[in-house]
């Protein structure tokens, strides 16, 4: 049965329309980011694109920090390398870095997934929040003008 055209709005295109929104302000916000948050929240996109479920932020510096220091390990993450006439920022101090990564949580750009506690550790995992890596390589790629070239490099190598 075909559907009639209308002036009005039905309830299943106010959904379509608020979900594609709601998508596109999510990742709108990555505009507004600084340079650290940027590569932070496109270092957890890079994990959840070879498969892990979930992380620590333990994890997520210790990628960060393998690009920004050009290590030279052998594993998956080999492709993420530091250029250092491309990449401006260092930041090391994994205090400034946690700050970043607790701004995207509280953008929610990112969220807790899991909480794990024993006798001697306790750890938090973290996700992307209702973003799949796919749709923010597509977005950056779209907007390749609003990045600089260092950060565009590294939001789109798989």
């Amino acid at each position: 049965m075909k559907r009639e055209q209308s002036e009005w709005f039905t309830v299943e295109d106010f959904l379509s329309s608020y979900a594609r929104l709601t998508l596109d302000g999510r990742l709108e916000m990555i505009r507004d980011l600084t340079q650290l948050e940027m590569l932070i929240f496109f270092t957890i996109k890079k994990i959840e694109q070879v498969g892990e479920q979930s992380y620590t932020f333990d994890t997520i510096f210790a990628r960060y920090m393998r690009f920004v220091t050009n290590s030279n390990t052998t594993d998956i993450d080999s492709k993420d390398r530091y250029n250092s006439k491309l990449v401006t920022v260092t930041i090391t101090d994994k205090n400034i870095v946690y700050n970043a990564f607790q701004h995207l949580l509280d953008l929610q750009l990112i969220k807790f997934a899991t909480r794990v506690s024993d006798k001697k550790k306790h750890t938090t995992n973290v996700r992307l929040n209702e973003l799949h890596p796919s749709e923010i390589e597509n977005w950056v790629r779209k907007n390749e003008h609003d990045f600089n070239t260092e950060v565009f490099q590294y939001a789109t190598e798989n």
